[in-house]
């Protein structure tokens, strides 16, 4: 369920994403009383996004789901907090039930890992949200990286993104839209698609006829490995009071913020030693523009790529995570 043996907590851009998180959480802090919610998500053995919750908003309830023993064990010892319920249980058996155990509101984050189960995935997304209250915040990673989709055989050269797009026209059925095209099916383009199709889900879940709606808030893509995951987060809100959401959380002047009809935002940024990150910041805001052609190094293989990492490092540097080795 949440990448058990995956250390989360030393990858930079997923880190940012978590970050970026709890920034928007504040923001709705203002909204609504995020200290009378109940967080659940899949804490992994870390449970790291559990202690920034609770560190930030002193929430009173969490809730971590697992599949795995072991990694309940992890959990149970590296659990920060008592306030913390680490459940043996899957998200889907989880969902079936939900709300009937939680008072009041709840922030849930359905933090995928598998590549091969996208469908279950977005079905148990578009399930929760046939069950949510209003003012409840819901967001759901997944897996979108297109090299995931099983080819058989040795393709021959331009045949691959077709196979690949049937693979994927055959996993995401009902929610795929007729203008994807295996064009669609490099690590660039495929994150949209996955969005797209989480989107018509949210809509499905809240057709016109109902006072709810799903509102999204932000959308991102990040690596740090080989895998690309996609994120989106939204708020349920009743249609009449979306323009006053979407004010109380600054939502237009916020540059991380989800557009309406447009592509999730990149994060990527470079591994970066203190001095250069220090060297970079002392530039920022001013040079943020020309960050990239001022630096005295290149921090990827070739001028190009080094200049895409520190101009997302410059729109990013305030999240950007501060790792250190602490001696015993």
């Amino acid at each position: 369920m949440s990448g058990g043996q995956v250390a989360y907590h030393l990858r930079p851009n997923k880190a940012i994403e978590r970050h970026v998180f709890i920034e928007l959480l504040t923001r709705f802090h203002g909204f609504c009383p995020i200290h009378e919610y109940t967080y659940i998500g899949f804490g992994g053995p870390f449970l790291e996004d559990f202690r920034m919750v609770e560190s930030h908003f002193g929430v009173a309830r969490m809730i971590s789901l697992e599949g795995d023993a072991a990694v309940i064990d992890r959990q149970m010892f590296n659990r920060p907090f008592t306030s913390i319920e680490c459940r043996r249980q899957l998200s889907g058996d989880f969902i079936a039930t939900y709300p009937r155990e939680i008072d009041g509101n709840a922030i849930v984050w359905l933090d995928y890992a598998e590549a091969n189960a996208r469908s279950a995935q977005i079905g148990e997304f578009k399930s929760l949200l046939t069950k949510v209250r209003e003012y409840d915040v819901v967001k759901i990673t997944m897996n979108a990286s297109p090299a995931t989709f099983p080819v058989p055989g040795t393709p021959q050269a331009g045949e691959l993104n077709q196979l690949r797009f049937e693979a994927a026209e055959r996993q995401l059925g009902d929610l795929w839209h007729p203008t994807v095209s295996a064009e669609d099916m490099t690590r660039k383009k495929f994150p949209g698609v996955i969005l797209g199709c989480l989107l018509r889900a949210a809509k499905q879940a809240f057709p016109p006829g109902l006072n709810l709606q799903y509102v999204p808030t932000t959308s991102f893509v990040y690596a740090d490995s080989e895998h690309q995951m996609l994120t989106l987060t939204g708020v349920i809100a009743p249609r009449a009071e979306v323009a006053r959401l979407r004010t109380a959380l600054r939502l237009k002047s916020w540059e991380l913020a989800y557009r309406e009809g447009g592509a999730p935002i990149v994060i990527t940024t470079p591994v970066l030693s203190t001095r250069e990150r220090v060297f970079l910041e002392q530039l920022l805001p001013k040079y943020r523009r020309t960050l990239a052609r001022r630096g005295k190094f290149l921090v990827a293989g070739t001028s190009r790529e080094s200049s895409e990492l520190i101009e997302s490092f410059a729109r990013f540097h305030r999240y950007y995570p501060h790792f250190g080795r602490i001696l015993p």
